[in-house]
This record gives structure tokens, C-alpha cells and sequence, in this order.
């Protein structure tokens, strides 16, 4: 039995030319069999080559494939045209007929490159989160921000205590321990109010100091002799002659 190629020609389109379904492939002849649509477009994104997360490369080519309202078969092929070095070898050796489905696809392909994962961050990680000395307060919200947003199922309060105890002792960490936020929305709010205030004060302490400086400056002393006019003639040292 005959079925369409899976790959893609030079013009991007996959070829229409007809292959043996034969023992050689890890799909099912029930994958392979299945026709193109009329009219298919490839979509266009990266091929996978093993070096990034596999769940990314995953998550692009499924939002790509949900404009395209093709049959089960199709994505499979389609997802198999995007693996490059490696990773297209590792497909290939495959045993054959192994792959039925793009849920059994999908389990292989994320089981296989699962060590190229990030490891999963949990609250533990907020607890190496902390102001240092002489850090912004700009700077630590933004490392925790982008820490927090990291962490799966991060409830709000768990959040805030991790905020507030990893602040510097100073006004800002009085203030809010004296008037606790209810929602990490608000403790982001009133963050960014206290760093405008800090970010206005700096602004005037350098135009202060820049002031004083302008003051202090030393000037040049001035000559006491009176300057030439332009153009003005010397009068004669003798107003007078005698032979």
C-alpha cells in the first residue's frame, strides 16, 4: 500500500509523491495513509534540535497546528518534518509502527529529552530570594517577580510573607510591617509607590549636590588694571618739548 510523503519539498509544501507504507517507519500505516488536505500549507516555525525544552518546541508547534483543523495523522507527520540533527536520528531508529497516535508521539518525544527540562521550582526557592546589602529595592522586586512567576500554584499569601521577610530592615519594611498588604497585588503597588519616592529624592539629592558644587567652583581673581578700550590712543608721556 502507497501513501503520501510527509516531507517537505524546497518550497515548503510536503511532497505529494506517493511512499510504501512499509516496516521502516515508526507510524502506523494508518498514519501514513491518511491524505493530505487539498491546498496544505506548512506552517513555519523552528525545528527541534535537541538543545532547548522540548516542552516549548511542543507548546509552539501545537499553537501553530490549532489554525490548521486537519485529523490526527496529519500532526503527527507534520511534527516529524520539524526534528533536525539528533533528534530527527533518535525518530528515525524508532521501532516501527511504535508511534499510533499524537498523544503516544507527544509521551515519546517528552520522555526522551525530559533531562533538557528546567528543573521544577517550588516555594523553597523564594527562601534564597532576599535584599542584599545595597540593592534596590527596584532590583530585588524585579528578581522576586521574576522568581515567583516561575513557581506553579504559588498562593498569594505565601507569596507576600516570602516578600516581606526577605525586605532590608528601613522604612519601607516598618511601613509594612506596621500596615500589612492584603494581596501581593497591593504589595506590588505600594513597591513601585516607594521607589518612585526613593527614585524622586535621589533626583534631588544629585541636583543638590550639583547645585553646590556650581557654587564652590573657584573663579579665576580679577586684575585690577583697567582694560583697554578698543581703538582708544595712548596720550603722550610729555605734553611738553624743549630743545
Amino acid at each position: 500500500m502507497m501513501a503520501e510523503s510527509s516531507g517537505a519539498n524546497d518550497g515548503g509544501r510536503p511532497s505529494r509523491q506517493p511512499i510504501p507504507a512499509s516496516g521502516f517507519s515508526p507510524f502506523t500505516p494508518y498514519i501514513l495513509e491518511t491524505p493530505l488536505p487539498e491546498k496544505w500549507k506548512m506552517p513555519t516555525f523552528d525545528k527541534y534540535d535537541g538543545t532547548t525544552n522540548p516542552d516549548n518546541h511542543m507548546r509552539v508547534f501545537m499553537h501553530q497546528m490549532m489554525f490548521h483543523a486537519v485529523s490526527d495523522p496529519i500532526w503527527c507527520r507534520v511534527f516529524s518534518t520539524y526534528l533536525t540533527g539528533e533528534v530527527l536520528e533518535w525518530f528515525s531508529e524508532l521501532p516501527a509502527g511504535s508511534i499510533d497516535s499524537l498523544a503516544t508521539l507527544k509521551a515519546r518525544f517528552s520522555t526522551q529529552f525530559a533531562p533538557l527540562k528546567p528543573a521544577i521550582l517550588t516555594v523553597d526557592n523564594l527562601v534564597n530570594i532576599w535584599q542584599e546589602d545595597g540593592e534596590s529595592l527596584r532590583s530585588y522586586l524585579d528578581r522576586y517577580n521574576r522568581m515567583s512567576v516561575k513557581i506553579k500554584d504559588l498562593s498569594d499569601e505565601i507569596a507576600r510573607h516570602h516578600f516581606s521577610y526577605g525586605l532590608q530592615p528601613g522604612v519601607f519594611a516598618d511601613k509594612i510591617s506596621r500596615k500589612k498588604p492584603r494581596t501581593m497585588e497591593e504589595m506590588r503597588e505600594r513597591t513601585n509607590k516607594f521607589i518612585q519616592m526613593e527614585d524622586m529624592q535621589e533626583f534631588r539629592l544629585k541636583k543638590r549636590e550639583k547645585d553646590d558644587a556650581a557654587v564652590l567652583k573657584p573663579t579665576a581673581p580679577r586684575s585690577n588694571k583697567p582694560l583697554a578700550r578698543p581703538n582708544e590712543k595712548k596720550p603722550p608721556k610729555f605734553t611738553t618739548y624743549t630743545p
